[in-house]
């Protein structure tokens, strides 16, 4: 007897100018499952005709399995008869930039009802995981983390670094991207900012207040994405918001090879400073306030394991280092700590426990030393990357 051939359709947006994410992920899956059938939404927007433009597309074409990779035309769910799948990326970026009513009616209507009906769904993050369990409750039991794949068409590439002016690369201009403080920060920098997205006008306006010596370019492929990633000698990723969840407060840097583990669950204050070749890992939550800077080569491990277990028991504990606190270079701060306003963890020095405020504290295992002395609380000001 013959076997029955199983239908396998993947259902993507309609091609927005100027996007290239979700387009060029959905081109990997084909490329790699066999007998995935691509199915092209014919209309983008939320207009009731376009909706149901979409919803009858959608039915005429729905395979055994349907694979839904954009959120945002997951409405067409309870239309279908078959197992339904869907990959959330994020969830706040559909809800940006509406009006009370149109959140509203995206929120629950477009998004949140149609999961009931969803047999699975996929999240890039534990953080979206969490963001769709918000949402929509009744979507635990259903919901599995798969993060993105690697793009091969990415590959390193040796880079000298210009340092008398250097080409610094945005991609994106929307509200969550940020773009207005990297032009305020950029301000009186010697640089070349290329941007790739559409200017308002308000941005140009302050691109041009500013004085910023930048070059534009719009709905480019992805063949050019990557050209732009090989010329630039620094990437800008200042997001307010993106689907794996890492809070970057205003002012905040991160260095060059620097490695971030779980960034959903670290939290970066405003003006903080993570300096070059350092590792964070945010598994059992990193909170890092205010004015903190952690020095070059210095880790942050939010997990270990247990001496007594018989399988290696793996754990995770909190990191907690407050408002003015310096790490120094190659010091180590271990799981279950918490670093008061002030204190300093002395160069190659591994602390676990409570440092008192104000302190200082060194050695292996760190202790306190002496007295910081400092009356106030400061502002890091200055940026290490262009001095």
């Amino acid at each position: 007897m013959k076997e029955k051939t199983v239908k396998k359709v993947l259902f993507l947006r309609k091609k927005i100018s100027g996007e290239n994410s979700i387009e060029e992920l959905a081109y990997i899956l084909i490329s790699k499952i066999p007998d995935l059938e691509l199915v092209i939404f014919p209309e983008t927007g939320n207009s009731f005709s376009k909706i149901v433009k979409n919803i009858c597309y959608a039915r005429k074409h729905q395979g055994d399995i349907n694979h839904f990779f954009s959120p945002s035309d997951c409405y067409v769910i309870p239309f279908l008869k078959n197992k339904k799948v869907v990959t959330w990326h994020d969830v706040g970026t559909g809800l940006m930039s509406q009006s009370v009513i149109k959140r509203w009616i995206r929120k629950k209507l477009l998004m949140a009802f149609p999961l009931y009906f969803a047999d699975r769904l996929t999240c890039i993050s534990e953080h979206t995981k969490q963001e769709l369990k918000e949402l929509y409750s009744g979507s635990e039991n259903r919901s599995l983390v798969i993060y993105n794949c690697y793009n091969p068409k990415l590959e390193y590439t040796q880079h000298t670094f210009n340092t008398q002016k250097p080409i610094i690369l945005q991609i994106g201009t929307g509200m969550r991207k940020n773009l207005a403080h990297v032009i305020e920060a950029l301000q009186g920098i010697e640089c070349v900012l290329y941007i790739v997205g559409k200017l308002s006008k308000e941005q140009k306006r302050l691109l041009e207040e500013n004085e910023i010596n930048y070059v534009s370019e719009y709905d480019v492929d992805f063949k050019r994405i990557i050209e732009l990633y090989k010329l630039c000698d620094i990437v800008s990723f200042p997001s307010f918001y993106e689907g794996f969840g890492m809070k970057i407060g205003k002012g905040a840097r991160i260095g060059l090879y620097t490695i971030i583990i779980a960034p959903q669950k670290i939290e970066l204050g405003e003006r903080s400073i993570i300096n070059h070749s350092c590792f964070v890992d945010g598994s059992g939550k990193v909170i890092i306030e205010n004015d903190v800077s952690i020095s070059c080569f210095a880790k942050i491990i939010s997990c270990t394991h247990s001496t007594r277990s018989e399988i290696f028991e793996y754990k995770t504990n909190p990191i907690w280092i407050k408002n003015n606190v310096w790490i120094a270079t190659e010091a180590i701060i271990l799981d279950n700590s918490i670093i008061e306003e002030k204190a300093i963890i002395g160069s190659g020095s591994i602390f676990k426990g409570k440092a008192e405020s104000n302190c200082i504290y060194y050695g292996n295992p760190s202790k306190k030393i002496k007295d910081r002395q400092l009356n106030k609380n400061y502002r890091i000001d200055f940026n290490p990357y262009f001095r």
